[in-house]
């Protein structure tokens, strides 16, 4: 059996605010296509330094 796979990971983004601005995605959890993993790292972003 063949599963196609999706993975998206948001650096630096809030959490409301990508559930709010993706639709989309948000749709396919709700329909119970979809999984969503909140993560909580304790390094700063990848992107953090970009920033400084």
């Amino acid at each position: 059996m063949k599963h196609n796979v999706i993975l998206i990971v948001l650096d630096g983004l809030n959490y409301d605010v990508a559930r709010h601005a993706m639709g989309h995605l948000q749709a396919w959890h709700d329909a119970g296509c979809a999984a969503l993993y909140k993560l909580e790292c304790e390094l700063p972003a990848l992107s953090r330094p970009l920033y400084e």
